[in-house]
Parts: structure tokens; C-alpha cells; sequence
């Protein structure tokens, strides 16, 4: 668990915890921030982001609201949205989002906001528009994670040909081992064996060929991309 904490760049009181509580303070770690994250890739078998909503850090709910109160600025609007949302309290969240969005209907953080509510709520269809404007308004937005957020609801709409799209063009974009991996776990799940060795043999290939820090990012994916390219090797014996 100290070792996820490093490589995850966790809070500081996470070291302090796990070590002075040792071994009760790695249960604890590993019950609030290693198994959710867990659960959510196994939820849905593709290794994509899903609709997650992380453990509430920073200001309490009420003084960001208070904050608002006080200087009622875009930015400090969105703060108070995603803690909204962090705390699964979408439709406050939502409302906030959507304000913030008619005041300027350009800004990708308040788009990504609406999507991301839509998304929570399970209306993927109305989310992918907003999905496709992040995009379109900034290609590099939250480390592309509005690409993957567009498949995965794409995927929950049994639309495997659109998030194939989706995920081709982000790896052509921004060829990296985690990008290859989910690429690849959806072409196997489409039935695009041969396709899915190739992305999952290139996924390993950069890993390997990374530098000590990449390697180190990137390993959870790697071992993802081993353990599928393994299992489409045994599919054919």
C-alpha cells in the first residue's frame, strides 16, 4: 500500500498513516482508495474510467458554499460543483455546471461538468454531445480523459463500433501504453483478436523501451496488457 501511495503521489498523511498504524493503516488505505478504484475496473471488465467519485479532500462542502456566497466567481462556482459532485450530489452539481456553462458556453471545464452528471445519472446518449465539445474545445483536456469518458458511454450503449472509433483516434493522438491496453481489451471484447494482439504487443513494446518514471506509471497497465495478450494466446490452443 506505501508503495501504491508513491506511485499514485497520495497525500502526505497517507505515508504517515500507513507507517505509524502499521498494518492497520494499509487496511484502512487500501479500503478507501485502492478498492474502489478496483471495483470500478472490474465493474465494467474494460479497464475504462467509469463514473467514479473519489474520496472528499480539500474545503468541507459549506465553506466553499460560503465561498460562493462571498465572491461568487466562475471559478469558485466549479470548485463548489465538483466537490458537489465528489460528495454524488449530482443534481446540486449539475445546476451549478450548467450556470456556469450559459455564462460561457466555451469554457471545457463547465462542458466536462455537464457530461460528467449526465454520465452519473446513466444518460450517456446526451452526455457523448458534451463529450465531443470538450474535445473539440480542447484535445488535451484533463489528460484526454474526456476521450475516455465518451467511449466508456459509448460502450454502455452497446455501441462498440462508436468507442472503437473513439479509442483508434486517441491512440493516434496520444499513443501511450494506457491508451494501447484499453484499446486493445476492447478489441478483444468486440472479437478483433488479431487487432487487439497488435495494440496489447505494442502497449508492452513502449513500456519497455520507457524511460525508469514512465515504466513506473504505467505498470498497472502493462500488467494489464501481459495478462490480456496471455489470454488471447490461450483462446487459440
Amino acid at each position: 500500500m506505501f508503495v501504491d501511495a508513491l506511485r499514485r503521489k497520495a497525500d502526505f498523511y497517507w505515508y504517515i498513516l500507513i507507517i505509524l498504524l502499521m498494518p492497520i493503516g494499509g487496511f484502512i488505505y487500501f479500503f478507501f482508495i485502492k478498492l474502489p478504484e478496483l471495483q470500478a475496473a472490474s465493474a465494467d471488465g474494460r479497464g475504462l474510467a467509469a463514473i467514479s467519485f473519489p474520496m472528499r479532500k480539500g474545503p468541507s462542502i459549506r465553506s466553499l458554499q460560503a465561498q460562493v456566497s462571498e465572491t461568487p466567481c466562475q471559478e469558485n462556482r466549479l470548485v463548489l460543483a465538483w466537490a458537489l459532485f465528489e460528495d454524488q450530489r449530482i443534481p446540486e452539481s449539475s445546476e451549478i455546471f450548467v450556470t456556469c456553462h450559459q455564462a460561457d458556453d466555451d469554457d471545457a471545464e463547465c462542458v466536462y461538468g455537464i457530461a460528467r452528471c449526465l454520465s452519473a445519472n446513466g444518460e450517456h446518449a446526451q452526455a457523448a454531445t458534451y463529450y465531443e465539445k470538450v474535445i473539440g474545445l480542447d484535445r488535451l483536456f484533463r489528460d484526454y480523459d474526456p476521450w475516455l469518458d465518451l467511449s466508456f458511454g459509448y460502450l454502455q450503449t452497446d455501441d462498440k463500433n462508436k468507442a472503437l472509433e473513439v479509442l483508434t483516434k486517441l491512440v493516434a493522438e496520444a499513443p501511450r501504453v494506457k491508451h494501447k491496453t484499453i484499446l486493445g481489451r476492447c478489441l478483444a471484447d468486440a472479437g478483433f483478436v488479431d487487432q487487439a494482439r497488435t495494440a496489447l504487443t505494442e502497449a508492452i513494446a513502449d513500456y519497455e523501451e520507457s524511460s525508469f518514471f514512465l515504466q513506473r506509471d504505467n505498470e498497472n497497465w502493462v500488467n494489464q496488457a501481459r495478462g490480456l495478450l496471455a489470454g488471447l494466446s490461450t483462446e487459440l490452443h
